[in-house]
């Protein structure tokens, strides 16, 4: 909802005010919205990050950034929000996490093209934990038929 690549830009912005250090970005993406697929299509971008953060503050810090930036729920799930930010993988032993409100590595990840292309950019040899393939490798084998188109500029 609203202006993403803004979104994006604000959302990044917190992010690094928070103390959490962006140390790689991979380029924007444009895609087609997956599930709930009356809406708008989404602007994706993957981020590696620097933090002492524990998983559950990380994911604490992150959802208050996200009602900062306007997101206040719509009742759809999945459905259109102005920002949308997840804990996909962490590099930390023993590198999965299980809670009631997080679960790492993403329980999705593997199977969402709009999730491992950003990915693949920024960390293309990271190992997932539990596949044990690099995720250049999930994303050549991902069954996932959306489009996604890299955004220019």
């Amino acid at each position: 909802m609203g202006n993403p690549l803004l979104n994006i830009k604000a959302c990044f912005e917190k992010i690094e005010e928070n103390g959490i250090k962006i140390e790689k970005k991979s380029s924007l993406y444009l895609t087609e919205p997956v599930d709930f697929t009356e809406q708008d299509w989404f602007v994706n971008s993957a981020i590696s990050i620097i933090t002492e953060l524990e998983p559950l503050d990380l994911l604490s810090k992150l959802k208050e950034i996200e009602k900062i930036l306007g997101r206040n729920g719509n009742g759809i799930e999945k459905g259109p929000r102005p920002i949308d930010i997840d804990i996909v993988l962490m590099d930390f032993h023993p590198f999965t996490f299980q809670s009631k409100s997080l679960i790492i590595p993403h329980r999705r990840m593997h199977l969402r093209k709009f999730v491992l292309l950003p990915l693949s950019e920024i960390c293309p040899s990271f190992v997932h934990p539990i596949f044990k393939k690099k995720i250049f490798e999930l994303l050549l084998s991902v069954d996932d038929r959306s489009t996604v188109y890299p955004m220019i500029g």
